[in-house]
């Protein structure tokens, strides 16, 4: 497996980026956008406060509508599953959702979805110098064809990792980038 890296230092050009960015997504939503209401089809009300995640920092959807939470709840990363109706996917770990340990104060910031179902997830500790990257099957399990157990760890020997994101190129390769904080 080839995890590639791109150092990104400078906080001030990722922030002009961002906000270029905001502009740009808000002015395209506002512009294409249609009356907001919530679908009340979703968990009763539309909205659906998921039981064992603390802090939600994206949603995918996968190929069959269902959507996947990844985030962080007592400082452990936390990966869960919807079905279309809002309601846990009991399938996906028994419980509809699964917590990843790795020894301290945990985010999961980010993840993908492979061509062939597989979930990617992208977290690092708190100010660690590291990252894991996670690919779970579509039960939940880790997927051990992935650096033997599922997970790859990297200590990349610069503070403060954070801003992770992931991408999968059309060969199937993936691309890690994140910012930090000062170097080592």
């Amino acid at each position: 497996m080839r995890v590639n890296l791109d150092k990104k230092v400078s906080r001030r050009r990722n922030s002009l980026f961002y906000a270029i960015m905001l502009g740009i997504l808000f002015s395209w939503s506002y512009a294409h956008s249609q009356t907001a209401a919530l679908d009340p089809s979703f968990d009763g009300d539309g909205i659906k406060i998921t039981s064992g995640m603390g802090d939600g920092r994206q949603v995918l959807q996968q190929g069959d509508g269902k959507l996947i939470i990844i985030g962080m709840n007592g400082g452990n990363y936390a990966v869960a599953r919807l079905n279309l109706d809002g309601t846990s996917d009991n399938s996906f770990d028994s419980d509809g959702i699964r917590y990843f340990d790795f020894g301290g104060f945990e985010y999961g910031w980010t993840g993908a979805i492979q061509n062939d179902g597989k979930i990617l997830v992208l977290g690092a500790p708190e100010w660690g110098p590291s990252f894991h990257l996670l690919r779970l099957n579509a039960d939940g399990s880790n997927d051990n064809t992935f650096d033997g157990d599922g997970i790859v760890s990297r200590n990349v020997g610069i503070s403060g990792v954070g801003n992770l994101r992931i991408a999968i190129q059309s060969d199937g390769k993936i691309l890690v980038s994140y910012t930090a904080s000062s170097t080592n």
